[in-house]
């Protein structure tokens, strides 16, 4: 029984920039200019030593003069940004909805310009996505886990303020519209993003990543309401311990009155949500039967994905439909 899906759901070129992140406006109708064309772009953040993909979909005006929503997603650990590209279909889903989107690259032990594997992963295997690079693993920093991005306390909130005030500089993003999602621990710093930056954003997406308190991430405080949507895997050893309890704490600090009641039901997938949110949120969880550590409805791009349920959910397409319900008009 399909509750709310169907209500919702009616080649890249690459090039490098340096620029430091500029003075974020609170403002979606502030001018702008799209400066760069459609394809992947690598920009990089020289005050902060760090980079970044630009996503930028066909039918963005070069003159621009419209603000657009954007999405910051967040690679799983020991991938890298062009992996992550290809597991969740960013650029398809920028085509689509005519977003702007963001890869940022994680952390790693042994300095790496891609996330890929040092050796036995050329250029082109590194920018299809064909590889995890697990010898020298990049990662976030999402409190207490993962890798050199939590242990060295790497600052990816700093990162995540960058990467959005550049894209509000230097291309059409609407500050008002910022969402976010990721994939394992993508997901966790997509939680964490959420808990300490909550202004920057209008919702998240974690997959098979709840909350990690730890280190210098030591409470979730968000200081306004952000719409949250999570799915995890029913053996998913990633997530399903404490993932029903991530939902009921997102649930309490966007101040949902009611709720859990299920959104979308399949042979496989039940999703649930609260109701009577602050501001227009929401807060839903989805459940993917017998799914491990995977994307929903997506194979890995490295082709290491068992087959998966024709009835499970596609998190990226259920995603994005949840969020574009709360995206403010353009002003």
């Amino acid at each position: 029984m399909r509750l709310f899906l169907a209500s919702l759901l009616g080649a890249a070129s690459v090039a490098t920039s340096r620029a430091a992140p500029l003075a974020a406006t609170n403002s979606s109708a502030r001018p702008c200019t799209n400066t760069y064309p459609p394809g992947l772009h690598e920009i990089e953040l020289e005050s902060i030593g760090r980079k970044f993909l630009l996503a930028v979909p066909d039918g963005l005006p070069s003159g621009g003069g419209r603000r657009v929503p954007g999405v910051v997603d967040w690679h799983g650990y020991s991938e890298s940004p062009w992996y992550q590209n290809e597991l969740v279909g960013l650029e398809e889903m920028m085509d689509k909805y005519k977003w702007i989107g963001a890869l940022p690259f994680g952390t790693a032990p042994l300095d790496t310009e891609t996330c890929c594997p040092l050796v036995g992963c050329d250029e082109e295997c590194c920018r299809s996505g064909g590889a995890l690079s697990p010898g020298n693993a990049c990662s976030f920093n999402a409190g207490s886990c993962c890798g050199v991005g939590a242990s060295r306390d790497i600052d990816d909130i700093s990162f995540a303020r960058a990467m959005i005030e550049w894209m509000e500089e230097q291309m059409c993003l609407d500050p008002n519209n910022v969402f976010a999602t990721g994939f394992s621990n993508g997901g966790m710093i997509t939680n964490r993003v959420a808990c300490q930056a909550s202004q920057l954003f209008k919702g998240v997406g974690p997959v098979a990543g709840n909350i990690r308190l730890g280190g210098s991430f030591d409470q979730c405080a968000p200081t306004t309401p952000v719409s949250w949507i999570s799915v995890c895997g029913t053996v998913d050893n990633a997530c399903t311990s404490d993932f029903d309890e991530t939902a009921e704490t997102w649930s309490r600090l966007n101040g949902c009155a009611s709720g859990p009641s299920p959104t979308f039901v399949s042979a496989t997938t039940r999703c649930e949500a609260w109701s009577d949110c602050a501001e227009g949120s929401f807060v839903e969880k989805c459940w993917v039967e017998d799914l491990g550590h995977e994307w929903s409805g997506r194979p890995r791009p490295d082709g290491s994905s068992p087959i998966q349920a024709p009835s499970n959910i596609d998190a990226t397409e259920y995603i994005w439909a949840r969020w574009s319900t709360v995206v403010e008009p353009w002003k």
